[in-house]
């Protein structure tokens, strides 16, 4: 499992410095490869959650048989560009784990 996570990873940076390189001498649109590469960072940042808890429990109440998630979000624009708000809360089927709230923004 290391090897596969370490792999990953390598392969995650390549794909940003191949973007970086390329931003720099041919990209014609700054917007497209900005979004391109934070796609890359929220790959890298998913990839980093599931190997902090070894691929288990990252899915939270949706693991657990009869646990449920509630989303809800609002996308805001302004003269800054798009944001997004999404809050969510997850109820878990079983007493002994309590239901938890979260709130995540970003720039689009």
């Amino acid at each position: 499992m290391d090897e596969l996570q370490h792999r990953v990873k390598n392969a995650l940076a390549t794909a940003n410095s191949i973007i970086n390189q390329a931003v720099d001498t041919k990209c014609r649109d700054p917007a497209l490869a900005d979004t391109v590469k934070r796609r890359i960072g929220a790959l890298t940042a998913t990839h980093d959650l599931l190997m902090s808890h070894d691929w288990h429990g990252a899915c939270g109440a949706l693991s657990d048989v009869g646990g449920t998630l509630d989303v809800n979000w609002v996308v805001k624009v302004d003269d800054s560009g798009r944001k997004i708000t999404i809050d969510w809360q997850e109820v878990f089927s079983r007493p002994a784990r309590r239901s938890v709230r979260r709130r995540a923004s970003a720039c689009a």
